[in-house]
């Protein structure tokens, strides 16, 4: 099913948005089994049912004042089963444990959320907004299951034992947040943008996401922004609840950035930006010496960006070239391979190779398309390319270093990838049409 968005209208100083949504997805796995009850069953299922809707509303109290208000309630089923044990019915028991049953997950999450944001414009060069976001996430069983299953497997509690981690038939969460930004023009050169947000849930500390910007509008057609910014991603909720079952805190992922700006508008329909970014960020990540989410490293990238947008009222067109290069990749405490580089390796006789993102091309270009053909229709289309996948290199000279005296498995292995375009352009293309 689609999404269908009706706007209302509530007077002249209310506008409210009412939205709705609902989608369903499954898939099944081949072969078929028997289980226990002799029910054929597939391999592997997996389904995900979601329910949105949401109403907006904006209010504006006077001339230098506006509210947004918000209400969203969301709704998902998440079922995954695993023919593992024969000896079990397929909605039998969890997929790990003492007595391993088929089941991967199967839970529901109900999530009712509040905010409210209000604008100030005290003049034209002083802005600030200040606002509240509330969310309510109940984590439930489904019907006909006498727990809540959310693979949450093992871990080790403060008494050093090793334990099955359950949550019974659900748990709940609470999550505040407040946001404020202020937009303060001292002088064309100097316009100083001010925005941070704090988050609270249940299982973690407070998350501060400090950012600042400076904006020097050299003239109309010229301008150059610094940015500095710093946020926080809370780890998943399996996660979360793991941690608080083994009476800790649950860790975010943290980033830190620096961006240099420059746009240069050459004429009304075009604009042309020049971009240089540093990133540093403590990564998350799937540990399968832990089989759980852990703290893979630490990843430090610089990239430049360029890109060029002509806009008329029928048509836009646009093309932009990235180039990212890392610049150290060092694993976390206990982690000895991941996902991410080759530069910090070491298990099973491959070592350290390289300097590069394992799978992240150096170089991507893109170029779109957007065409208005008439008032209710449109065509996109864009196309993208990816080169210089050094991290491939990277990887495959890894394996070279590990066979240094020849092996006719790997040899023939690495021709394989070659022969398949592993390492070489990616190119892909997406057109639509929207009525």
């Amino acid at each position: 099913m689609g999404t269908e968005v009706i706007p209302v209208v509530l007077g002249r100083e209310h506008a409210g948005v009412p939205f709705y949504r609902f989608t369903e997805a499954w898939s099944l796995g081949h072969p078929v089994y028997a289980d226990a009850n002799g029910e054929r069953v597939p391999y592997r299922f997996a389904s995900q049912e979601s329910l949105a809707l949401s109403l907006e509303n904006t209010h504006r109290f006077t001339e230098t004042f506006t509210l947004v208000t918000r209400l969203g309630f969301d709704r998902e089923l998440y079922s995954d089963y695993l023919a593992a044990n024969s000896a079990k019915n397929y909605d039998d028991d969890p997929f790990l444990g003492p007595s391993p049953g088929n089941v991967v997950y199967d839970f529901s999450e109900s999530e009712f959320s509040f905010s409210t944001f209000g604008h100030f414009n005290v003049d034209d060069k002083y802005r600030l907004a200040l606002g509240y976001e509330y969310s309510y996430d109940k984590y439930d069983s489904v019907e006909g299951q006498p727990e809540l299953y959310m693979n949450l497997k093992t871990f080790t509690d403060a008494a050093g034992r090793t334990v099955q981690a359950r949550v019974g038939d659900g748990f709940h969460a609470h999550t505040h947040s407040v946001a404020a930004e202020a937009n303060l023009e001292f002088h064309p050169l100097a316009t100083l943008v001010l925005s941070a947000r704090a988050d609270k849930h249940d299982f973690t500390d407070v998350l501060w996401s400090p950012r600042i910007a400076w904006v020097a509008e050299l003239n109309k057609r010229n301008i150059a922004r610094l940015v500095w910014q710093k946020s926080v991603r809370m780890a998943t909720t399996e996660e979360l609840v793991k941690a608080d079952l083994n009476s800790n805190v649950g860790e975010p992922e943290e980033f830190m950035g620096w961006e240099l700006i420059y746009t240069w508008i050459p004429q009304k329909n075009l604009t042309i930006d020049v971009t240089a970014f540093y990133n540093e960020v403590d990564a998350l990540g799937w540990d399968n010496t832990t089989n759980s989410t852990s703290s893979l490293g630490k990843l430090i990238l610089w990239g430049l960006e360029g890109s060029l947008a002509y806009k008329t009222e029928k048509l836009q067109l646009g093309v932009n070239h990235s180039f990212v290069k890392q610049l150290d990749w060092e694993n976390g405490p206990g982690i000895v391979r991941q996902g991410i580089s080759v530069a910090d390796y070491d298990i099973n006789g491959l070592v350290d190779t390289g300097n590069d993102l394992s799978n992240w091309s150096n170089h991507t270009t893109k170029v779109y398309m957007t065409y208005k053909l008439r008032a209710d229709l449109t065509h996109h289309a864009n196309a993208q390319l990816s080169w210089e996948w050094q991290g491939f290199d990277d990887y495959v000279a890894m394996y070279d270093k590990k066979y240094a005296a020849g092996d006719a498995a790997w040899e023939q292995l690495k021709e394989d990838l070659r022969h398949e375009g592993f390492g070489d352009m990616d190119v892909r293309f997406n057109a639509s049409m929207r009525f």
